[in-house]
């Protein structure tokens, strides 16, 4: 080899090193916004409240019940209620009780929904939405009851939502319960939670006002065994692992030492995780953006390699090959979601990057480049 050929090759090497460098660089920083914190058993931030009763629930935190709730009462008893006093700490959205019936937070509004049985020739959930529910940092009674057919929300002792269409029955309040994150999905819930009823019966408008003065006021109601109530949790233990119920029908609650997802969704497909909001949109976007840099980085490192006639596929399919792995091992990890929406985005995100890369103005950007540099 001349000197002269050697001072040919030195560039080579350098731009190879340099491109395998960026292309590390960005499928590091795509690992870690998309595994951190890298452990399947993050501690599970709930906590005791300290000089009054109720548990705070951090970034990461559920309670689940010891075992499953059975069906109170007879099949043909269908009316049912809740009541959940709370406090929320943040807008983050959130999922709690059984796997088929929710409560949950988005940002202020609050949502109430249950889920189909299988066969219905209706959407897989039906449920209430209500505008402004939350104030972060005030305590809040949230109640809903039904005579088994139709449903009423009321929020303290206001009565702000009534739906026909809403079937809720004693049936829901049946299986595992979940405090503070979905049973399926990551969607964690910070705040205090400060008491927790179940009734086989409706409530009356003036029941509701009652209650919501014994909560507003001692922190706690009566408990009448003989007026329908089936489960109590006052969280005034104030020390260790178990919530008891109070009138001794129902499952205790624990606190797990890890936060966990209870029924973590594998692959989720993309017509279920679709939603048509901003945060959807914003997800989607995100996804896309992120894998750009790598998919830019990728195809230029293979321009100078002899894949370089097939260098845009071979960076598409090795972004989804990453993509999927990560998706794969996020269905073991309970602080993230595990769905195909972002196989497809994260894809697109890299061909795009590859078609940045082979794109004219950049061709024609590095042609100047290299005619200066010589």
């Amino acid at each position: 080899m001349t000197p002269k050929d050697a001072g040919r090759r030195i560039p080579l090497v350098n731009k190879r090193t340099v491109l395998a460098g960026l292309c590390l660089s960005s499928l590091c920083g795509i690992l870690v916004a998309a595994l951190w914190p890298f452990t399947p058993h993050p501690a599970n931030e709930v906590s005791w409240t300290v000089n009054e009763n109720g548990l705070y629930f951090g970034d990461y935190g559920t309670v689940l019940s010891s075992t499953d709730f059975a069906p109170a009462g007879h099949q043909t008893e269908r009316a049912c209620s809740l009541a959940i006093f709370l406090e929320p700490a943040e807008t983050f959205d959130s999922n709690v009780i059984t796997r088929q019936f929710r409560i949950g937070q988005a940002d202020d509004a609050m949502f109430v929904s249950r889920a189909i049985p299988p066969g219905n020739n209706r959407a897989k959930t039906s449920g209430i939405l209500i505008e402004h529910a939350f104030r972060q940092g005030q305590e809040l009674l949230i109640t809903v009851t039904s005579d088994g057919q139709a449903a009423s929300v009321y929020l303290n002792d206001r009565p702000v939502k009534r739906s026909q269409h809403f079937e809720l029955n004693s049936q829901d309040f049946t299986g595992q319960l979940v405090l503070g994150n979905s049973p399926v999905h990551y969607e964690t819930w910070s705040g205090y939670l400060k008491g927790l009823v179940l009734y086989n019966r409706e409530l009356t408008a003036a029941e509701v006002s009652a209650e919501y003065r014994d909560w507003s006021q001692k922190g706690r109601v009566e408990i009448v065994k003989d007026k329908g109530v089936v489960a109590l949790y006052l969280f005034n233990e104030r020390a260790g692992k178990v919530v008891h119920d109070q009138v001794h029908s129902r499952p205790d609650l624990y606190i797990p030492d890890h936060f966990v997802t209870r029924h973590q969704a594998f692959l989720t497909p993309p017509w279920e995780e679709y939603s048509p909001d901003w945060g959807y949109l914003k997800g989607v976007l995100k996804n896309i953006l992120g894998f750009v840099p790598f998919g830019f980085f990728f195809c230029a490192y293979l321009s100078v390699t002899p894949l370089r006639p097939r260098a845009m596929v071979v960076t598409s399919l090795v972004g989804a090959l990453i993509s999927l792995t990560i998706e794969i091992l996020q269905a073991y990890l309970p602080n993230r979601d595990s769905g195909m929406t972002d196989i497809i985005t994260n894809t697109l995100g890299t061909t795009l990057g590859a078609f940045g890369f082979a794109g004219r103005p950049t061709q024609s950007l590095l042609a100047k480049l290299r005619r200066t540099a010589e």
